[in-house]
């Protein structure tokens, strides 16, 4: 009898230790897919606010043609933009234009509400590199250099 009963054993074992297995395959499996689709949104949503800046920065070159409320909305969206999903290197360089403008008094105070030229150099170097790292992710072949803007301005 004891034969009997070690083969019962033995034949629910050959039934259990797969299923187990499966199950447990499953359950990493299902685990592994939902932190890459978490990955994959929340690098889709980076990208999506990125490349809402890089618009929103070239409207900056046309800083003649905005009035000073849409200038503050459109500065405001670039700034938290960039401050949330850039890189280090994206945020530094929107730091120097930021210093730029208020002389180094940036944080919190009240700048000359007078629209300044910034320069075309730097939001060029924020451009650039916001555009690398955008056509890097898309798999687009890497362009060298930037693409000059014409801008109309109002007349007065």
């Amino acid at each position: 009898m004891d034969i009997l009963k070690d083969i019962e054993i033995l034949s629910i074992a050959k039934l259990a230790i797969p299923a187990l297995i499966s199950i447990i395959g499953w359950f990493i499996l299902s685990s592994l897919s939902r932190w890459r689709e978490k990955e994959k949104l929340r690098e889709e949503k980076r990208f999506e606010y990125l490349e809402q800046a890089y618009f929103n920065i070239t409207q900056l070159r046309a800083v003649g043609n905005l009035t000073i409320e849409e200038l503050s909305a459109l500065w405001t969206e670039i700034s938290s933009s960039i401050e949330l999903y850039g890189t280090e290197t994206q945020i530094n360089l929107w730091r120097s234009i930021v210093d730029e403008i208020s002389g180094g008094e940036s944080d919190y105070q009240q700048v000359d509400p007078q629209p300044k030229i910034v320069s075309s150099k730097a939001l060029g170097q924020v451009l650039e590199s916001i555009r690398d790292e955008i056509r890097e992710h898309l798999k687009y072949q890497k362009v060298e250099g930037g693409i000059p803007f014409l801008v109309h301005h109002k007349s007065s």
